[in-house]
C-alpha cells in the first residue's frame, strides 16, 4: 500500500487528472429585466450572420481514421480469404476431389453452402 502512495505522477497522467477551467464572462452588475425597447435594439444592432458552427475536428478524425482502419482490415481479411478458398480449390483439384461422382450429395451441399458464403463475404461491401 505505501509503495503504491510513494510512486511518482506521470506528467502525462497528471494533466488528465488535473481539472479543466472554463472562463466564463461574468457581468458586473445582475440584469434583473431589460426593457422591451433595449432588446429591439439588441436585436437590431446583432450581426446577420450565422455563428460559427461547433468544432468537432478532432473526434472527426478519429473517427475517420478507425474507418478506414477498419476498411483496411476488412479488405484483407477478404483477400486472405479469396486466397484461402483459391487454395483449398486447387488441392481439391490436385487430389481429385473436384469430381461430381466422388463426393456424397451432402458433401456437395455442405461445399456449395461454404461456397455461396464465402463469396456473399469477399464480394459484398459491409
Amino acid at each position: 500500500m505505501r509503495r503504491l502512495m510513494t510512486r511518482p505522477i506521470h506528467a502525462h497522467l497528471a494533466a488528465a487528472v488535473q481539472p479543466r477551467t472554463v472562463a466564463a464572462e461574468v457581468a458586473a452588475e445582475p440584469v434583473t429585466q431589460a426593457p422591451a425597447d433595449a432588446v429591439v435594439q439588441i436585436v437590431a444592432d446583432a450581426p446577420a450572420e450565422a455563428p460559427a458552427p461547433l468544432s468537432f475536428a478532432p473526434e472527426a478524425d478519429a473517427g475517420e481514421a478507425d474507418l478506414a482502419r477498419l476498411r483496411l482490415e476488412v479488405a484483407v481479411m477478404k483477400a486472405a480469404l479469396a486466397a484461402e478458398r483459391r487454395e483449398s480449390e486447387a488441392l481439391r483439384t490436385s487430389l481429385g476431389l473436384a469430381d461430381a461422382e466422388t463426393l456424397s450429395e451432402e458433401a456437395r451441399a455442405v461445399r456449395a453452402r461454404w461456397a455461396a458464403l464465402v463469396e456473399r463475404l469477399i464480394h459484398n461491401p459491409l
